[in-house]
């Protein structure tokens, strides 16, 4: 079989993604459980897609989605109050924004636990200069009540003839950090700015990169990130750079490169991803497959170390196409995965815990029913993007799916907590 992934290094820096005998895998614990899903979102014509979530130890929880109702995309968000069980109707986060007439995405929750909950989002005009002759602003917002009402802050990043596309925001060190690619007639850009004094002030940019595969993410006081080349440097070819910063995010020095047949990316935007692992390491998925069945390669860095050792793939299905996985560090030193999954009866939404590269759980159904999904389709477009939230010793995944017959936003709750409730071994 043709290596779909490998690692080139910069000349000093030692750092194993794959490593070429894996360990003898153990065999896996139960699977978490999940409750059953809610719908957060509640619309009964279009679709709904890309929740980004968020939830603090009180049971508070805000997600926030794309609305694809016509004639263009808006941003909707519904909160809870008692831990995922209901969510309120769903409202508009920019409802009059005549200014953006090709419509909002890409929304972004995130907040240091401070008491502000932040929001970002895309909002894009019709502009003939930008690149797919549509310029994007990145919009943000502050809530101070659990997402109940949003004020309106300074605009990120706006103007000029920019497509900008995936932003992020992560809480890190303490502040609230966006990120973004911005696409211009000479090439990308990524783009990092900090919460300072009510708004976002711009802090670094990498030319010929996007961030397409993550926010970013704290790692022991430094900030580390995913960033794809663009172009990438051989065509037919994902190329990826792990960059990190311990300046506070001035300067992002390059840490490795992965690179893997664009193949193997069976769902655009599912490029790979970056996580926090519990206990304060580090968990990366890289796709691999041959343009028909795809998988994900797992590589765990312990902590206070800089080698990645392979862990065993996200796949449960013998043959299947996956994507969307994501990361969350839980308090008991579990990392909880979340991933879509296709098998023969359709998709569904997965999730198990992880303690290291050899230890792990059975994969839990969130979904409960295989559902389908259809690219570019106002009802039945899931998106690019899944979520997770964890706060306290509770875990949320938020995601799309079509069980009800168009798009809608569920969200389930993780209701097994500690390792030894799920059988883990402690490292």
């Amino acid at each position: 079989m043709r290596r779909a992934h490998r690692l080139a290094l910069p000349a000093g820096v030692a750092i194993a993604l794959f490593a070429a005998c894996r360990p003898a895998p153990i065999p896996p614990a139960p699977a978490p459980e999940f409750s059953a899903p809610v719908f957060a979102s509640d619309n009964d014509q279009y679709g709904a897609s890309e929740p980004t979530l968020w939830a603090d130890s009180h049971g508070n929880l805000a997600a926030a989605w794309i609305d694809w109702t016509p004639p263009h995309p808006r941003i909707r968000v519904a909160t809870s109050s008692n831990g995922g069980a209901s969510f309120t109707r769903s409202r508009l986060l920019s409802p009059d924004d005549a200014a953006h007439g090709d419509g909002q995405a890409d929304v972004s929750l995130a907040s240091t636990g401070d008491g502000r909950l932040f929001v970002s989002w895309l909002a894009c005009r019709h502009d003939e200069d930008a690149p797919t002759n549509s310029a994007c602003d990145v919009e943000a917002a502050v809530s101070r009540d659990a997402g109940l009402s949003w004020t309106a802050l300074p605009a990120i990043a706006t103007g000029g003839a920019a497509h900008r596309e995936r932003d992020w925001l992560a809480a890190a060190n303490g502040r609230v950090w966006a990120s973004w690619t911005e696409n211009l007639a000479h090439g990308a850009e990524w783009v990092v700015a900090v919460d300072s004094a009510g708004r976002f002030a711009e802090r670094a940019r990498v030319r010929g990169k996007a961030s397409l595969s993550g926010p970013i993410v704290e790692m022991g006081g430094a900030l580390d990130v995913l960033l794809m080349d663009r172009p990438s440097p051989k065509p037919g070819e994902v190329w990826l750079e792990r960059r990190r910063s311990k300046d506070a995010g001035r300067t992002w020095e390059t840490e490795g490169t992965i690179s893997f047949d664009r193949a193997a990316a069976l769902l655009p935007y599912s490029m790979g991803m970056l996580g926090a692992a519990g206990g304060g390491g580090e968990w990366v998925a890289i796709p691999r497959g041959d343009g028909t069945e795809n998988d994900f390669v797992l590589g765990w860095r312990p902590p206070a170390l800089d080698v990645f050792r392979t862990a065993p793939t996200l796949r449960v299905s013998p043959r299947a196409r996956v994507g969307m996985p994501w990361f969350s560090p839980r308090p008991d030193g579990t990392t909880l995965v979340a991933w879509i999954e296709e098998g023969d009866d359709g998709w569904r939404v997965m999730a198990r815990l992880l303690t290291d590269h050899q230890h792990r759980t059975a994969a839990a159904d969130l979904s409960r029913a295989p559902f389908r999904f259809q690219e570019a389709s106002l009802t039945e477009n899931i998106g690019d993007y899944l979520a997770i939230a964890t706060a306290g010793t509770s875990s949320w995944v938020a995601f799309s799916d079509t069980t009800a017959g168009r798009a809608r936003i569920r969200c389930s709750r993780l209701s097994v907590q500690g390792r030894a409730a799920v059988g883990l071994h402690p490292r």
